[in-house]
């Protein structure tokens, strides 16, 4: 990301005279939040800027409860060599009017409403987003 060319010749990909660009505002780097809940995942995200949880299900389901993410929070801290802000990041499904604040309060910094068309129709999903944001 820094703007100058890349070249990469590897086993699953090569890369001749690529340039990013327009350059990230963001300096030194962009963010860089892992994804993943296994040990590993959790030991990687430390290191980094946050961490993205998908919390439902192919139906539109919560799968992940605020219990989960608060334990999985404390294990992700507990490998945190720094301390400072971390980005949670939860990939949910609310209904207009329904609060997240047991997810805030598990340690969610960010809630990602998942809009998908499993969850139902297109105006089912418009009708959500123009609805705003869970409280």
């Amino acid at each position: 990301m820094s703007g100058e060319e890349v070249h990469h010749r590897g086993a699953h990909y090569t890369v001749d005279g690529v340039r990013l660009a327009p350059l990230p505002l963001q300096r030194p780097r962009v963010p860089v939040w892992v994804g993943g809940t296994a040990p590993a995942a959790l030991r990687r995200a430390a290191r980094w800027d946050g961490w993205i949880v998908a919390g439902d299900d192919q139906e539109g389901r919560m799968t992940l409860s605020p219990d989960s993410l608060a334990a999985q929070v404390s294990e992700l801290r507990r490998h945190r060599a720094a301390a400072g802000d971390l980005d949670v990041a939860v990939i949910g499904v609310s209904e207009p009017g329904s609060s997240v604040r047991a997810y805030a309060d598990a340690g969610a910094t960010w809630w990602l409403e998942h809009l998908h068309s499993y969850r139902g129709s297109m105006e089912r999903l418009v009708r959500r987003v123009k609805a705003g944001p869970p409280v």
